[in-house]
């Protein structure tokens, strides 16, 4: 898939403001709603991308267009409004030269009166920053040797009434010989002669081409790339301390895990990135459909925390991105994608052996005493920082009375991740990876009917209790895992004692070989 274009690139972006909830609005979130599928499409829309020291130039084509066919700058994304500033708009063309467009970046909305036309192209480019801040972690950035960019920061989509056709989308970016290359959508080829290189990909669908990262560069080190079997390709863009191919070990065990637990995926990609020199947090990561991304020190050690950091943006591949929340249950069910995401991410690490049961007390003995300790909880006056905590340490516990109240109930045949998966596959056979608050109740039953009369109702109430309460009975939680809460005193940190004998032992055992 290569082609080109003689268009050239004019033009400066203003500030636009949010979009309008237009039915042709942003794509990119999977919809629970559709009524029916339109027939696909593979193939029809094709991407170019080609990094410079301070810009992308990105070149996109569709094959049978509509008369009319609607595209959408960037749109909001983490927080940000601001994305589509980065992008100057080039012409867009068809077989017989320039075609007229309509521009509102009010509504980050590009009109192209296509006409006839086979196909069209759009060619843009994206400013992007040459030093990563805390203010600029988001942004794409660029240098003569390197560049990463979140796919939402960069990419001008179709609406949405094309992009529900649309299907393995290539994506072909063009490199020099030496760069190595990380993305989260499956490598297709590669073209190689001494002035370059052309690497190509195929995202499934529009979801998978937004929910994305790529990134390239010189000096950056790799592995896993060269085994195409192998469930997980790692890459760290630039020099780290801490041993590539031990990472890569711990990191392959965690995917495998899940693999063998939730399945969907046949290979991960992930990224270590230098954190930003100001970050307050320089552990830090992100999830994507396919793959995650690692913000860490240069001389971060391979240790328990970075471990667990790992565990819980791979898990992010499936709770936050295969499965998704829909838009008005995002907010009430924070906790579920986060806490239940540190819990199971704690577990599989102590089951693999990575990390210690004692280390796993610990994270789980602070979400309890941060919880017990939030304003939100106890009244007191509150923070912008307690509301952002609440749902992770909430989470978390409740990610803990479950799992002990499923151990209890089915003589240790159901956990919490049959719980997950239950989500994860009875969604995939409809063809829908959104939930809402009622979703997680109904797979909850699933997982529940066969152990007994009345089981699933019971296994309900009590999920219902917990959810509902104003205030978990958190020394309770711990004690049905087999757990002493121990709060903090002084200068010591709160502790969770184990019990002989107890659930945690069972729960959190090393898995066997």
């Amino acid at each position: 898939m290569i082609f080109v274009t003689g268009c050239a690139l004019t033009g400066s972006p203003s500030q636009k403001a949010s979009p309008s909830a237009d039915p042709d609005e942003l794509v990119g979130r999977p919809s629970a709603t559709a009524t029916s599928s339109p027939p696909t499409r593979s193939g029809a829309l094709w991407y170019r991308i080609e990094p410079a020291a301070d810009h992308l130039t990105v070149h996109l084509r569709l094959l049978q267009p509509p008369s009319r066919a609607t595209f959408f700058l960037p749109g909001p994304w983490a927080g940000r409004e601001d994305f589509d500033t980065r992008i100057a708009l080039g012409q867009a063309t068809g077989p017989d030269g320039p075609l007229p467009v309509a521009v509102d970046r009010g509504q980050g909305r590009i009109d192209v009166s296509a006409s006839q036309a086979p196909w069209i192209e759009l060619a843009y480019r994206v400013e992007t920053t040459s030093s990563r801040t805390e203010a600029t972690r988001l942004d794409p950035f660029a240098t003569e040797e390197q560049f990463f960019a979140y796919a939402p920061t960069f990419l001008v989509l179709p609406s949405a009434g094309v992009a529900d056709q649309l299907r393995e989308i290539p994506v072909e970016v063009h490199l020099p010989p030496d760069w190595e290359v990380s993305a989260t959508w499956p490598r297709s080829q590669v073209q190689r002669d001494p002035d370059g290189q052309v690497v190509g990909f195929v995202a499934d669908d529009i979801g998978s081409l937004r929910d994305a990262f790529l990134g390239a560069g010189a000096h950056w080190a790799a592995a896993g790339m060269d085994d195409p079997y192998s469930p997980l390709g790692l890459t760290t863009a630039g020099e780290f301390e801490l041993p590539l191919r031990e990472l890569h070990d711990a990191a392959l065990e965690v995917v495998s895990a899940y693999l063998d637990t939730f399945g969907t995926y046949d290979r991960l990609e992930a990224i270590v990135l230098p954190a930003a020199p100001d970050a307050p947090n320089h552990l830090r990561g992100m999830g994507r459909r396919g793959g995650f991304v690692l913000e860490i020190r240069p001389d971060q050690p391979l240790d328990e925390e970075l471990l667990l950091l790992l565990a819980h943006e791979a898990l992010h591949c499936w709770n936050g991105h295969q499965l998704v929340p829909e838009a008005a249950a995002e907010a009430s069910t924070v906790w579920f994608k986060e806490g239940v995401t540190h819990y199971i991410a704690l577990k599989t690490l102590t089951q693999q052996g990575l990390i210690s049961g004692r280390f796993a007390r610990r994270e789980l003995a602070m979400a309890g005493q941060f919880y017990l300790a939030n304003p939100l909880v106890t009244g007191e006056t509150v923070r912008p920082v307690d509301r952002a905590r609440l749902p992770y340490d909430r989470g978390v516990l409740i990610a803990m009375a479950l799992d002990a109240y499923l151990a209890h109930h089915s003589d240790d045949t159901v956990h919490i991740e049959d719980w997950l998966k239950r989500l994860l596959h009875g969604h995939a056979q409809e063809g829908i990876r959104t939930f809402d608050p009622s979703d997680l109740r109904l797979a909850l039953g699933d997982i529940t009917e066969h152990l007994g009369p009345g089981s699933a109702d019971e296994a309900i109430e009590y999920y219902d209790g917990l959810i509902r309460t104003a205030s978990l009975p958190v020394p309770e939680i711990f004690s049905s895992l087999g757990l002493h809460l121990l709060p903090a005193a002084d200068d010591e940190p709160a502790r969770a004692l184990p019990r002989d004998s107890a659930l945690f032992h069972r729960l959190f055992s090393r898995a066997s070989p």
